[in-house]
């Protein structure tokens, strides 16, 4: 995918909600970050789907942590036209994910698109996506304030934003026919 020089978010997460699966890690980094980063959410889920015990409140009921926006479904085909106008994604995964020590697709499917792909450090505890001692110390976070801290500095050197979207690209290295045959492959098996 073609590198977008200007992003229109600094983070954006599509999904669906999971049955809250994910709920508590997407509070933990999606909600709450600064004012001056630009945060959405898209996909099946609105700020409805949030349990309201789970998201701090002041005594009106009033959200402590401010939401990200919620944009919406969009179609399949145009996820990754949707995720190259954010500037990042985080990756996060539910309970069960974590249990198997499964990682999803749409870690690369990110990196292919272009975001600067961190990930919850409780996720891939292993660190098997990034082996590159610069990208697990940039990309890997434990928590809201350390990904807004690096979302910052990334978008204060758009120098730095590209070397780490092309070395994310270097270190994954996906090779698109292995991987749609070995996808074909596994479809073909059930």
């Amino acid at each position: 995918y073609p590198y977008v020089e200007n992003p229109l978010l600094d983070s954006a997460y599509g999904g669906t909600f999971r049955s809250g699966g994910r709920e508590k890690d997407m509070i933990k980094f999606m909600f709450g970050l600064p004012e001056d980063i630009k945060a959405q959410m898209f996909g099946k889920i609105t700020l409805e789907d949030f349990n309201k015990k789970l998201l701090p409140t002041n005594s009106s009921g009033l959200l402590l942590y401010r939401a990200p926006e919620f944009s919406g479904s969009v179609p399949y085909d145009e996820y990754p036209k949707k995720m190259s106008s954010s500037l990042s994604t985080i990756i996060i995964g539910d309970p069960i994910y974590k249990e198997m020590d499964d990682l999803a697709q749409r870690i690369y499917e990110s990196i292919m698109i272009g975001n600067i792909t961190f990930i919850d450090s409780s996720y891939d505890f292993h660190k098997r996506v990034y082996t590159d001692p610069e990208l697990i110390k940039m990309l890997y976070v434990s928590n809201r304030t350390e990904l807004a801290d690096k979302i910052k500095q990334i978008k204060e050197n758009p120098d730095l934003r590209k070397h780490i979207v092309d070395l994310q690209r270097s270190n994954t290295k996906i090779d698109l026919n292995t991987y749609s045959k070995e996808l074909i492959d596994i479809c073909s098996q059930k």
